[in-house]
């Protein structure tokens, strides 16, 4: 099988009309505010599932965009997905309709992370665990950090996906349900129609990969 992965940070746009592009975004300063503590953890439930067949299945005209890295870039998002959708045919019948399925890391770094999770939540796009979002998973399931000296007061390692909790503020803004969904993201989707699959390539995701043949 095809591996999709997305690299760390660019916005790869793949259209299934044999048409292929790649639009990389400019990162954004993040705020310096902390998480309030909250007495709720949250884990990975019982019902995740790992890996996952995209459903419901493609339709013949349906045209796919799979996006990567958005890091909390609302505004280029959305130009993105409309740009994709300028492209459709809908002369044809039926029309052509767009699926947008993203390959995580979709927090942290740009101004607008919860914006971006309450917005491919609410849409319902596919999407997979990034190492950022994985991050921000072991965040919320960790105990609320002591308050650190002023001169340990540094930012997260943006790379990694570090799950410190300087400049990441706007995780106390999400709902519990987005909280839980960011933890219960799925780690690939496969497109049988397509022969692919989506995964992330963050170290936190590419040995969990490795179970899907």
């Amino acid at each position: 099988m095809a591996l999709l992965a997305a690299g760390l940070f660019a916005l790869s746009v793949v259209l299934t009309t044999n048409r292929r592009v790649s639009i990389r975004t400019q990162n954004s300063s993040s705020s310096n505010s902390t998480i309030n503590s909250s007495p709720r953890k949250f884990f990975r439930s019982s019902a995740a599932v790992d890996h996952i067949i995209l459903s419901p299945p493609l339709a013949l005209n349906e045209r796919v965009l799979i996006i990567g890295d958005i890091h909390g870039c609302l505004t280029e998002l959305m130009e993105l997905v409309k740009k994709a959708e300028a492209t459709l045919d809908k002369s044809r019948s039926p029309p052509e309709t767009l699926r947008v399925i993203t390959v995580g890391d979709l927090v942290n770094k740009g101004p607008y992370s919860a914006q971006v999770v309450e917005m491919v939540r609410a849409r319902r796009w596919g999407c997979v665990m990034g190492n950022h979002d994985h991050a921000i998973g072991k965040l919320l399931a960790a105990p609320a950090p002591a308050p650190a000296p002023a001169a340990a007061a540094v930012g997260s390692d943006a790379s990694s996906g570090d799950s410190s909790t300087s400049s990441k503020g706007w995780v106390a803004t999400l709902t519990a349900p987005e909280k839980q969904w960011l933890c219960d993201l799925p780690y690939t989707i496969t497109i049988p129609q397509l022969k692919c699959i989506v995964v992330h390539a963050g170290k936190c995701c590419a040995v969990l990969c490795c179970a899907v043949k």
